[in-house]
């Protein structure tokens, strides 16, 4: 199955950065879903919305 490079950086640094096949998140704008093949995404994400 494909899988998507993924980076979780704050204004600081990287948090964390691997390898997902799907990755959804709680954004300021509304929740967001991203598959392989995806266009590059840059969101900011909500407060406690990481696990």
């Amino acid at each position: 199955m494909a899988t998507l490079r993924v980076g979780l950086v704050s204004p600081e640094r990287e948090l964390w950065a691997g390898e997902a096949r799907m990755v959804v998140a709680q954004t300021i704008e509304g929740q967001l879903g991203i598959l392989p093949g995806h266009a590059p995404v840059l969101g900011v994400l909500l407060d406690g919305s990481v696990l």
